[in-house]
Protein backbone atom coordinates (compact mmCIF):
# COMPACT_ATOMS: atom_id res chain seq x y z
CA UNK A 1 0.00 0.00 0.00
CA UNK A 2 0.93 3.27 -0.54
CA UNK A 3 -0.43 7.01 -0.62
CA UNK A 4 -0.67 8.16 -4.10
CA UNK A 5 -1.37 12.11 -5.24
CA UNK A 6 -3.61 12.90 -7.47
CA UNK A 7 -2.65 14.69 -10.89
CA UNK A 8 -4.32 17.73 -12.22
CA UNK A 9 -6.60 15.61 -14.77
CA UNK A 10 -7.98 13.25 -11.72
CA UNK A 11 -5.15 10.10 -12.34
CA UNK A 12 -2.90 8.80 -10.16
CA UNK A 13 0.45 7.33 -10.75
CA UNK A 14 1.02 3.93 -9.14
CA UNK A 15 4.24 2.63 -8.24
CA UNK A 16 5.67 0.00 -11.10
CA UNK A 17 6.57 -2.44 -7.77
CA UNK A 18 2.67 -2.14 -6.87
CA UNK A 19 1.32 -2.81 -10.46
CA UNK A 20 3.67 -5.76 -10.33
CA UNK A 21 2.37 -7.02 -6.96
CA UNK A 22 -0.82 -6.96 -7.89
CA UNK A 23 -0.41 -7.81 -11.34
CA UNK A 24 -2.28 -5.01 -13.07
CA UNK A 25 -2.70 -5.41 -16.90
CA UNK A 26 -4.66 -3.41 -19.19
CA UNK A 27 -7.91 -3.41 -17.84
CA UNK A 28 -8.42 -2.59 -13.53
CA UNK A 29 -10.92 -2.86 -11.00
CA UNK A 30 -11.70 -0.07 -8.39
CA UNK A 31 -13.14 -1.03 -5.22
CA UNK A 32 -13.92 1.29 -2.13
CA UNK A 33 -13.05 -0.44 1.37
CA UNK A 34 -13.79 1.47 4.31
CA UNK A 35 -11.30 4.57 4.32
CA UNK A 36 -9.36 3.24 0.77
CA UNK A 37 -9.62 1.96 -2.83
CA UNK A 38 -8.28 -1.49 -3.67
CA UNK A 39 -7.07 -1.47 -7.22
CA UNK A 40 -7.30 -4.90 -8.78
CA UNK A 41 -6.30 -7.10 -12.54
CA UNK A 42 -9.82 -6.85 -13.64
CA UNK A 43 -9.74 -11.12 -14.26
CA UNK A 44 -8.07 -11.53 -10.48
CA UNK A 45 -11.09 -9.27 -9.05
CA UNK A 46 -13.71 -11.85 -11.36
CA UNK A 47 -12.05 -14.95 -9.60
CA UNK A 48 -11.79 -13.55 -6.46
CA UNK A 49 -15.35 -12.42 -6.27
CA UNK A 50 -16.74 -15.32 -7.45
CA UNK A 51 -14.93 -17.52 -4.79
CA UNK A 52 -16.45 -15.06 -2.08
CA UNK A 53 -19.99 -15.45 -3.28
CA UNK A 54 -19.58 -19.17 -2.70
CA UNK A 55 -18.55 -18.37 0.77
CA UNK A 56 -21.37 -15.68 1.28
CA UNK A 57 -23.78 -18.51 0.55
CA UNK A 58 -22.33 -20.72 2.69
CA UNK A 59 -22.23 -18.59 5.76
CA UNK A 60 -25.73 -17.27 5.06
CA UNK A 61 -26.45 -21.02 5.16
CA UNK A 62 -24.92 -21.47 8.58
CA UNK A 63 -26.31 -18.72 10.26
CA UNK A 64 -30.23 -19.75 8.68
CA UNK A 65 -29.67 -23.09 10.81
CA UNK A 66 -28.30 -20.90 13.60
CA UNK A 67 -31.95 -19.35 13.54
CA UNK A 68 -30.11 -15.61 12.50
Amino acid sequence: ATECEIDKQGRINIPQTLRNHAGLTKNCVITGVANRIEIWDEEKWQAFSEEAEASFDEIAETMIDFGL
